[in-house]
This record gives structure tokens, sequence and C-alpha cells, in this order.
């Protein structure tokens, strides 16, 4: 299915419906400067709103750079979800990852998270790696239950102390760069 804009795609109802006609059979799926809601209404990024898409449909990568969504919400029934990439959006808590079990590379940096609560919540169990640079996080905490995070890049922040590492063994990259 193809648009000749994507600001066709002007309610999340349509965007949804759009993502599985056009993800039936890809590998990746990127909608960078997507605006995937129109002016005036909420930026929630919601994909279990349309009944039509199938959990055969949904690529292992998800690209939504850049997409001025502030909300996360949705996402359970994505299971083959392997890497999410919300660079450079307005999502300010980190929310809506429940029951992604297999996704292995969350990419959240240049948003406007302050906490980092939600993440061991959410059972991520195959969580490598963990991307939150450029946001407005003071403290590192809610790891828990992230066992295998390997990577961990928390540079250009507003953190004050490193603490609450200990418990991730398989923490092998932390990249704390311009931390304030």
């Amino acid at each position: 299915h193809v648009v000749d804009s994507l600001d066709e795609l002007d309610s999340l109802a349509t965007f949804a419906s759009f993502i599985s006609r056009a993800t039936e059979s890809l590998a990746s799926t990127f909608l960078r400067n997507a605006r995937v809601a129109a002016e005036g209404t909420p930026r929630i990024l919601r994909f279990a709103c349309s009944s039509d898409w199938q959990p055969r449909a949904h690529p292992p990568q998800l690209n939504l750079r850049s997409n001025r969504i502030a909300r996360v919400s949705g996402l359970r029934s994505c299971r083959e979800l392997r890497e999410l990439e919300l660079y450079e959006n307005c999502v300010c808590c980190i929310e809506g990852l429940d029951g992604l079990v297999k996704l292995a590379t969350l990419d959240l940096s240049y948003n406007r998270i302050q906490r980092m609560e939600g993440l061991g919540a959410a059972g991520l169990p195959s969580l490598r790696e963990l991307y939150l640079a450029n946001n407005r996080i003071s403290a590192i905490e809610g790891l828990e239950g992230l066992d295998r995070l390997e990577v961990l890049e928390l540079g250009s922040n507003q953190l004050r102390r490193i603490a609450n590492l200990r418990h991730l063994g398989a923490l092998r990259e932390l990249h704390l760069g311009r931390t304030h």
C-alpha cells in the first residue's frame, strides 16, 4: 500500500491500518519524521488499535525516529520485536514496553526522560543494548531484571553520581560522555 504523503495518515487508526498492510512481508519498518499523529491530537504510539494487524505482520525492527511521539503503548502483541528505535521524540516516561520479551535493542536517546523507572518492571529479559543519551536523567535506577544488559549509553544527561550498576553482571560498555 502506498500513500502520496504521510500527511494522509491523519489518525492513529489510519496509521495502524497503513502499517499492517505495508509491513506484512518486511523485516524492518522505518518511519522517520512521519508525524504519526495529526496536529492537535495526542502523539501516542498505538499499534494495537488495528484488529487486522496480526503478530505475524510485526517486523523485528521498528524505527520511529523523529516523530514527536510523547507516549508509547500498544506494543504488547509485537512479540517478535527485537529492535525499537524511538530516538529524537518527545517521550517523557518509559512505559508501554511490557511483553516485548525478544527486544534486544532499545534506543530512547534525545527524548525528555527524567527517570529510568519502568524498564525493570517491563519484563525485558532479552535486552542487551539500552541507549538513553541526551535526556534529563539525574540518577541511574530501575535497571533491575535487565540481567543481559551489555551496553548502557547515558551520555549527555544530568547524572551526579554513578551507582546502581553492580547487579548488571553482563555490562561491558558504559558510555557517560558529557554528563553534567
